[in-house]
C-alpha cells in the first residue's frame, strides 16, 4: 500500500463518520494527524531511531499507518484488510473496549518496537487536544502525551 492508497482507504473506511463537533472525521482527525506526522516526523521520532526519518521506506509506512491509525478502532475492517508493514502499527494504535486507556497507552509506551505507534499517537493526541476546551478530556488526553513523551529522548 502507497501513501496514496493508504489515504484512499481511510477516507473511504472513515466515510460518513463525524467528529464530536459535528465535522467531517477523516477531514478534519485523519487527514490531520496523516498530515501531520509527514510534516513533524524528525520531531516525532527521537534521534535515536533517526533511521525511522532517513529510510524512505519506513517513512512511508509511518505515514500509511498514520492515515490508517483508527481504522480498527472505528469501523468494521480487521487486520487482514492492512499489508504487513503496516498492521503491526495499527494494531497497536488499537484500543480494545476491555483495556483502559492508561493501560492502553502504557503498551504504546513500553513497546520499544513500536516507535511509530508512539510517534502517531503523539500526533492523534496533539490533533484531538487542539479541538478540545480545558477539562478533564483534555487533561487525560495532556497526561497521555506526556507519558508517551518522558524518557524517550524526547525534550519537553
Amino acid at each position: 500500500m502507497s501513501i496514496s492508497q493508504a489515504i484512499e482507504f481511510a477516507k473511504m473506511a472513515h466515510k460518513g463518520q463525524k467528529r464530536w463537533d459535528g465535522s467531517d472525521y477523516f477531514e478534519n482527525h485523519v487527514k490531520i494527524v496523516g498530515e501531520y506526522v509527514e510534516k513533524h516526523i524528525k520531531e516525532l521520532i527521537p534521534n535515536n531511531y533517526s533511521s525511522w526519518y532517513e529510510k524512505d521506506y519506513l517513512k512511508e509506512w509511518l505515514i500509511e499507518a498514520a492515515y490508517l491509525h483508527d481504522v480498527l478502532e472505528d469501523t468494521n475492517y480487521n487486520l487482514s484488510d492492512f499489508n504487513i508493514n503496516t498492521k503491526h502499527i495499527v494494531y497497536i494504535l488499537t484500543r480494545s473496549k476491555h483495556v483502559s486507556y492508561f493501560d492502553y497507552i502504557k503498551s504504546i509506551k513500553i513497546n520499544y518496537l513500536m516507535v511509530p505507534a508512539r510517534a502517531i499517537k503523539i500526533a492523534d493526541l496533539r490533533c484531538n487536544m487542539k479541538d478540545l476546551k480545558e477539562g478533564s478530556m483534555k487533561d487525560k488526553y495532556r497526561f497521555a502525551e506526556e507519558y508517551l513523551l518522558r524518557g524517550f529522548g524526547y525534550e519537553f
